[in-house]
């Protein structure tokens, strides 16, 4: 079959609209070669995710958009879900009928979001408005914080990333490397789990999960077993590395709090950080008082509702940030 054969078949699969048939002869087509099965993972992985594509509005103008669904239609022309087809990828709306035409465009390019003819490696992007989660082709898994951008290329010698944001990896064992760039500083390994968090005008920071991670920045490595992470604060600092002890790093995925005698400035910092809120203290004594207590995937309100009890204080809603009113610390 034609590459444009088997991406009809892929899309009618992904659509919903494949007969017993044509998904015989997909999956026949994926038995022939390990690479099949890639293309079919990395062409669901654009179709998972194709709500997150960061497209420029001069790359789909409206007669390009036409224009590419009609190179759809005329493909499916002969086929016998033809009509249900098309009404289903019109429905899916402008970036996913995009992407559909990014497929026939040439197959050997699918898998990115746009493509670099140059490296021939094949690029992605994701950019998470919530908490989103990435199953790349060669079965590693990311999980995405809210605001995060994260970039993928496999090639030929390497598999690199690059994030802006916050992520936790989860990389599958290869015998090329797995590198994530983050600024100037660079964290390469062949298969672990590890959390990094990297925003502008903060410290880069890695705790590692399991496994061991490299970290490099400018003249200086570093590396770093289970348990252990490491801060890259800029320029004029070296690569910090400690042992962990804050169990919250990953809180903002896993929603589980524990706080030992921490000071509320603590607290508050990591609700905010998880719950995405602000908190405005009126008093600054307020904030040295020391909490200690776990919360289990609790809402806000069950949080905010201990707190005050707790550590007797007042934390009042306002439009776009909680108050904290009060004497504060139980008598």
């Amino acid at each position: 079959m034609s590459n444009q054969d088997i991406t009809i078949l892929i899309l009618k699969d992904l659509s919903g609209e494949i007969s017993p048939r044509d998904k015989e002869q997909l999956l026949k087509w994926m038995d022939l070669d390990p690479k099949n099965r890639n293309e079919y993972a990395e062409i669901k992985l654009i179709w998972n995710h194709s709500g997150d594509i960061d497209f420029d509005e001069d790359e789909i103008s409206d007669a390009t958009f036409d224009a590419e669904l009609k190179k759809l239609e005329s493909a499916v022309q002969d086929s016998v879900d033809h009509e249900n087809l098309i009404k289903r990828q019109t429905r899916l709306g402008r970036y996913k009928t995009a992407v559909i035409a990014i497929l026939f465009i040439a197959l050997a390019a699918i898998g990115s979001f746009y493509f670099t003819k140059d490296s021939g490696s094949r690029e992605f992007k994701f950019t998470s408005k919530e908490l989103g989660e990435v199953d790349l082709s060669d079965h590693s898994h990311i999980i995405l914080n809210k605001n995060s951008t994260l970039k993928f290329s496999d090639e030929a010698t390497v598999r690199k990333a690059s994030l802006q944001g916050e992520a936790i990896f989860n990389i599958a064992k290869a015998d090329k490397p797995f590198q994530v760039r983050c600024s100037d500083v660079t964290i390469t390994v062949l298969g672990t789990s590890f959390m990094v968090k990297s925003y502008p005008d903060y410290p880069t920071e890695v705790v590692v999960v399991s496994g061991v991670v490299e970290i490099a920045y400018q003249d200086g490595q570093v590396k770093l077993l289970k348990g252990e992470r490491a801060e890259v604060q800029g320029i004029g600092h070296g690569i910090n590395k400690e042992k962990n002890l804050n169990r919250n790093f990953d809180s903002w995925y896993t929603k589980n709090l524990e706080f030992n005698d921490a000071e509320l400035r603590t607290v508050f910092k990591t609700v905010q950080e998880v719950y995405g809120v602000s908190f405005i203290a009126t008093e600054e004594e307020i904030l040295k008082c020391r909490f200690t207590g776990t919360f289990k995937d609790a809402k806000l309100e069950e949080i905010i509702k201990t707190l005050s009890y707790s550590m007797n204080i007042n934390i009042i809603a306002h439009a776009d940030y909680y108050e904290i009113k009060g004497q504060g610390c139980v008598p």
